[in-house]
């Protein structure tokens, strides 16, 4: 037992200041003239101490709909995407820091076969960083080199 005003020792973090999130959507619709299928499902580790913010994501969207137009005839359309990105930002001093993101997204609907960014940033903190884990209200600004490769579609 401790005495009073005896500092505590906090405890140890096993998890290094990582937050991990997995994340899922099912959604199905099914009448006479009209089915629907929608699956999602997302991966994310977050980190934020008063010298890094690190955010990895990582997901997938799978999307059907099947429309009964008479008797014989259906007509189907499909809209599956898949993305993943990374954010690094490293703090300069107190309020500001510099980093950048990555991301990756392939997509039917927008016929991206491969979506590429990479984006250097600086990022202002209103409170200070010690404070981060605690208080974050930040102003990130990026400039995005994209770069876009498309499905062929031969007909």
């Amino acid at each position: 037992t401790g005495t009073a005003g005896e500092e505590t020792k906090q405890a140890d973090d096993k998890w290094n200041s990582w937050v991990y999130s997995i994340s899922s959507y099912v959604n199905a619709n099914i009448s006479s003239i009209f089915t629907s299928y929608n699956l999602s499902g997302n991966l994310s580790a977050n980190k934020v101490t008063d010298e890094w913010k690190i955010s990895l994501d990582a997901g997938a969207n799978y999307n059907t709909n099947i429309f009964v137009l008479d008797d014989t005839t259906n007509y189907e359309s499909f809209n599956n995407s898949t993305y993943s990105g990374i954010t690094v930002v490293k703090s300069l001093n107190d309020h500001w820091s510099f980093g950048g993101e990555a991301e990756y997204f392939t997509s039917t609907y927008s016929n991206y076969d491969a979506n590429i960014n990479i984006s250097p940033a600086i990022e202002y903190n209103i409170f200070p960083y010690a404070e981060s884990t605690t208080k974050l209200l930040t102003f990130f600004y990026k400039a995005t080199l994209k770069n876009f490769h498309f499905v062929s579609l031969l007909f």
